[in-house]
């Protein structure tokens, strides 16, 4: 989608100038590309937007949208398909922006290498007069998978399509051989950057939210406990969402938002504050009696489908009944029970 945030108001469109040549050159997560050297690069924690300087449009609240361009993103050792990976960008499009048409029959192979899956989309609604057509497309160099999302205004698709083609021809794993290529003008976007000695892990993304925005589980399976502040935006993250994770805080670079989170693991041994032991559901009662390490647990309203045998933590409280109230989360369903101690 080109927008960032909200679609506003139709505006005026600006035409963009001539594509230049691909002399402009960027490395990125270990794969470098080149690209018109009258474009510009903004750089996101774990992502590139790529375009012309005059495509990029600020809105009032200071986020922006592009017209005309193309999203990249890399994900490390991805174990899903390229036909999955490729889906569930299509299906976070449709999920954020409503206008946005998507129709996963038409998921196919590109046909055209180095791509290996393509999608197509079509904005019937963005934020300027006309129609905007786009394509989102995965591959796979070497131990890593690229993502990309091409867009401009569908009255100048097939200029700007050939445009594209010619980027993704471009793509390598292998470093800049020649220092006199020319350097990518890069425009800092404004998210906050990270010190050096901060490691950041990227390519991850949502699996499921918990909890009213309190629990975050991402596809390696890892779960994360978010702080009560940050819950008002977790709560309206979606799945399939693109993160990074540095250290205490997971950035949303889908919705260029970020929350403090704690790593949950479910580990007997005490290795810190950040280990939790698991404990298992003796017995449970009409969704609101449960017998946890020998004490009970009273629901504060209704824990539907949280049974007996299922493996749960408390990320709030404690399993040894010392407490007024409590919370768990249950392993089996990523549910988050709110509980009162017997």
């Amino acid at each position: 989608m080109a927008c960032f945030g909200l679609t506003i108001s139709c505006i005026g469109q600006v035409m963009p100038p001539e594509p230049g040549l691909l002399t402009s050159t960027r490395t990125f997560q270990g794969m470098t590309f080149h690209y018109p050297n009258n474009w510009i690069v903004r750089d996101k924690v774990g992502s590139l937007t790529v375009g012309p300087e005059s495509a990029f449009i600020q809105r009032i609240d200071g986020r922006d949208f592009v017209t005309y361009g193309f999203f990249l993103w890399v994900n490390q050792n991805s174990s899903s398909s390229l036909h999955e990976l490729t889906s569930r960008a299509l299906l976070s499009l449709q999920q954020k922006y409503p206008s946005i048409m998507v129709d996963l029959s038409t998921l196919r192979d590109s046909g055209n290498p180095p791509w290996e899956s393509c999608g197509s989309t079509l904005d019937t609604s963005p934020p300027y007069a006309g129609t905007e057509t786009g394509l989102v497309c995965t591959y796979r160099l070497g131990a890593l998978v690229v993502e990309m999302m091409a867009f401009s205004p569908t009255k100048d698709w097939a200029q700007y399509h050939s445009i594209f083609d010619k980027v993704i021809i471009s793509f390598s794993s292998e470093s800049i051989p020649n220092a006199k290529v020319k350097a990518s003008p890069v425009t800092p976007y404004s998210i906050t950057r990270h010190s050096a000695n901060v490691a950041c892990e990227s390519g991850h993304w949502i699996e499921s939210i918990g909890g009213d925005g309190k629990i975050i589980k991402l596809e390696d399976g890892s779960m994360w406990e978010v702080d009560d502040v940050d819950t008002v935006d977790t709560a309206i993250w979606l799945p399939i969402s693109n993160v990074v994770v540095c250290d205490t805080k997971m950035i949303n670079i889908d919705d260029n938002e970020s929350a403090e989170v704690t790593r949950i693991t479910t580990s007997n041994a005490s290795l810190g504050a950040l280990k939790r032991q698991s404990y298992v559901i003796d017995a449970a009662a009409n969704d609101e009696t449960f017998v946890i390490n020998g004490n009970v647990f009273k629901a504060k309203t209704y824990c539907f489908n949280v049974e007996k045998g299922d493996k749960v933590i408390f990320v709030d409280g404690s399993a040894l009944g010392a407490c007024s109230s409590a919370k768990f989360l249950d392993l089996r369903n990523d549910k988050v029970c709110s509980v009162w101690c017997e």
